[in-house]
């Protein structure tokens, strides 16, 4: 028998589109994410891995992936379920539950998925976690851009004035690229 443990990202959650997210480096046994061991502010993914910063534990990322892997499980559970009524010999009311529960559970698995308050950071959080990373003034600038607080002509104007003043197109100057997850 096969045994598949290892390490990998989980939880992805507080996303800046085109900037960050975070995500929590799990230990998973068949891809169930078992034990967290750190969250990360995940700026890219690279072909060797991916470029990130080390934060504090995020209990929203771990939750996020507890929450996607329990409604996966439950979700596989419930489908075989309603396959072994659907083809069984005789119609039950249990199948109309059990195709019930399925619907629901896929419905609340896609939706842990594109639901905002779980994806998306808010301004101020994405702020927070920006400052705690060390984010230099150009990451400030695609933060306040992505959220509308200043235009892309005011963030170009800034941009131009930073390097001229030598500041490096660099997000967040501590970040490095980390090993791949082991699978």
């Amino acid at each position: 028998m096969m045994v598949i443990w290892g390490t990998t990202l989980y939880g992805k959650t507080d996303e800046v589109p085109g900037v960050f997210h975070v995500a929590t480096e799990c230990s998973h046994l068949y891809y169930f994410p078992l034990l967290p061991h750190k969250s990360y502010l995940v700026l890219e993914h690279t072909s060797s891995g991916f470029r990130g910063i080390p934060i504090n534990r995020s209990w929203k990322s771990l939750g996020v992936a507890w929450l996607r892997a329990v409604l996966t499980v439950l979700l596989i559970f419930s489908g075989v379920y309603t396959l072994t009524e659907l083809f069984g010999t005789k119609f039950h009311f249990s199948l109309l539950n059990s195709i019930a529960t399925t619907v629901g559970l896929s419905l609340a698995l896609w939706r842990s998925y594109h639901w905002r308050r779980l994806r998306y950071a808010t301004y101020e959080r994405a702020i927070q976690l920006a400052t705690a990373a060390g984010f230099n003034e150009v990451g400030m600038l695609a933060i306040g851009v992505h959220f509308g607080k200043i235009s892309a002509e005011q963030a170009a104007a800034t941009r131009q004035t930073l390097a001229e003043a030598g500041v490096q197109e660099v997000l967040a100057p501590g970040a490095a690229v980390i090993a791949p997850p082991r699978r």
